[in-house]
């Protein structure tokens, strides 16, 4: 059987497989190329009200503030996968009205983390000194 051009049916066919054969040989280095070089946020955008005991806002100010993530729940500040201290006067974060918003991965790449698993963030306050006084980890 002959198409319009005089090509036999089959050779078309055999090139069009082949063809598709070959893409999909390289459509998994394509998928890995991409996942490296992928879109995704490289940072996390991490916003509290912070209050005291008696559930007052915090004063305004620029607070020292540390994270941490855990893959367990309960763990040593030691053991933490990734840690990122906001410290210095550049760092530190500034809190209205007991408000305060921080972009996670700006001091510390999140890019070794893996999030292809349960974790835990935690979060200690240094207070507003230029040498953090840190207070422990907060508990829910």
């Amino acid at each position: 059987m002959l198409l319009w051009n005089n090509k036999p049916i089959f050779g078309m066919a055999r090139t069009f497989l082949a063809g598709l054969l070959a893409f999909a040989m390289l459509a998994p280095s394509a998928q890995i190329a991409f996942a490296e070089t992928s879109l995704f946020p490289k940072q996390i955008n991490y916003q509290a009200k912070l209050t005291n005991a008696s559930n007052v806002a915090i004063p305004d100010g620029n607070y020292n503030l540390a994270f941490r993530l855990y893959v367990a729940p309960v763990s040593a500040t030691t053991t933490a996968i990734w840690e990122e201290l906001h410290n210095t006067g550049g760092t530190r974060v500034t809190a209205s009205n007991g408000l305060l918003s921080v972009m996670l991965g700006q001091v510390t790449s999140l890019a070794n983390v893996n999030f292809n698993q349960t974790l835990y963030l935690g979060v200690e306050i240094g207070g507003t000194s230029t040498t953090p006084t840190w207070d422990g980890e907060m508990s829910p």
